[in-house]
């Protein structure tokens, strides 16, 4: 068995591809970073939406994004100008029964997935990451106050559930009737020794920052577990929008460290308007594998 990790960051008119060392007998992919843009201007927003299309053959996958940014005037989204970064974990070569890779579509806020198969009841590590959200105002486009999309998970024996929480509100009572987020699950039991994982939460700075793991990794990536971005002072059009972190490295001198970059929630108009740092931030899933 083998545990491997890739990313990469791709434009809307682009398909990303991840290729590994061994053939792939299980993957999911979510998402690292986006920003999503109308271009040189501002709009309302009617619907926003990210899904990612996954396929693979052998060593290889490959993955396709849809994106949608529109308001009720025929304003798109700039599909050259925004960027999603992609993150793919697979279990290769040899199956692994300590570890569960799971991918869930469509789950409705306020909801839980269906059952998802864990490798055990007593779990070294179970966390969710965004692959995917939907929202949309059914009457017409508005401005913006905030939009969120947040996952939770909980066990119950050998079972577990994601649940979603999506939102998006304007200042005048507006908010969307379409909620909606994918998630993919990496879990693994205590026997797992391939994987490392750290959590983040509340993140909101352009500055690095250092996150320490317990043992050397050779590899890391970073998923997204939720965002909230909040305009300041009150709703606006909306230029652009995004969330997550833009970056990453391990540190070149002590490899249990890996350096983060720009992990935030953003958002901005044409006339300066921008987040609210103080309630705008992004949940983070740092992903490690270790050195042999």
């Amino acid at each position: 068995m083998a545990i491997e990790v890739k990313s990469t960051s791709i434009n809307l008119n682009q398909t990303a591809k991840f290729v590994f060392d061994r053939p792939v007998l299980s993957n999911v992919i979510g998402i690292s970073f986006f920003s999503m843009t109308y271009g040189n201007d501002d709009h309302h927003i009617k619907k926003i939406s990210l899904s990612i299309q996954p396929s693979w053959s052998n060593n290889e996958v490959q993955a396709s994004v849809t994106a949608q940014l529109v308001d009720d005037s025929g304003n798109l989204i700039d599909k050259a100008d925004s960027v999603v970064g992609l993150v793919c974990i697979a279990n290769t070569d040899a199956a692994d029964n300590n570890l569960a890779l799971a991918t869930v579509d469509g789950i409705l806020t306020g909801t839980q997935s269906p059952d998802i198969a864990l490798p055990g009841n007593s779990l070294k590590f179970a966390q969710p990451g965004v692959a995917g959200f939907a929202l949309a105002f059914a009457d017409g486009d508005h401005h913006l106050r905030q939009l969120l999309v947040s996952l939770g998970f909980a066990n119950h024996g050998n079972t577990g559930r994601i649940s979603a929480d999506a939102a998006m509100v304007d200042s005048s009572g507006h908010s969307a009737s379409t909620e909606s987020a994918d998630a993919i699950l990496v879990a693994g039991n205590y026997a797992e020794t391939g994987v490392e994982m750290v959590m983040l939460t509340n993140q909101q700075t352009s500055s690095p920052q250092t996150v320490g793991f317990s043992k050397p990794l050779s590899q890391a990536v970073v998923l997204v577990n939720g965002f909230t971005v909040t305009f300041k002072g009150k709703d606006h059009h909306v230029k652009t929008i995004g969330a997550g972190c833009s970056g990453w490295t391990l540190n070149g001198t002590d490899t249990s460290k890996v350096m983060l970059n720009d992990a935030r929630a953003f958002v901005s108009d044409d006339s300066g308007n921008t987040q609210d740092d103080q309630a705008s931030f992004v949940n983070l899933v740092i992903v490690g594998i270790p050195s042999n």
